[in-house]
């Protein structure tokens, strides 16, 4: 953890349930994050799945804007090809890219083709979907 915050990571995210971080060794990572000066977000996924846009719109929102202010974020889950990916994807999509340049992106960057499954990609542009639709609802008069 000392390493990531001296590699210049400001947020670390998780992408682990708590069960499947303990079984790693990871029980303790929030702890683990503060003390080396990391803020550290949970956003739980199972598996080669996807989660709930409600559940995460937040927690999205709230890193694009860190990422837009010029802050370094780091995202985990067990292997860096499904969920991991997925979050990053969204996160640049919400900065303004479309899905599948955000995609794009994250291939490069990773240097393996990602993600895990097809739903994890569809996934982002469903994400972006509901998103601009609930923006589209508050506007409304």
């Amino acid at each position: 953890m000392r390493q990531l915050r001296s590699a210049g990571v400001d947020i670390l995210v998780s992408a682990l349930p708590p069960d499947e971080a303990a079984g790693l060794g990871l029980a303790d990572q929030a702890r683990l994050a503060g003390d080396a000066g990391l803020e550290f977000v949970s956003i739980p996924i199972p598996d080669a799945g996807t989660p709930e846009p409600a559940a995460v719109g937040d927690a999205l929102d709230l890193l694009a804007r860190a990422v837009q202010d010029g802050r370094s974020v780091a995202i985990h889950c067990r292997a860096g090809v499904g969920r991991s990916p997925m979050l990053v994807a969204a996160i640049l999509a919400l900065g303004g890219r479309e899905p599948d340049a955000a995609w794009q992106l994250v291939v490069a960057a990773r240097g393996y083709p990602v993600p895990d499954n097809d739903e994890q990609r569809r996934w982002v542009t469903a994400f972006m979907a509901t998103r601009a639709e609930s923006l589209r609802g508050r506007a409304a008069p």
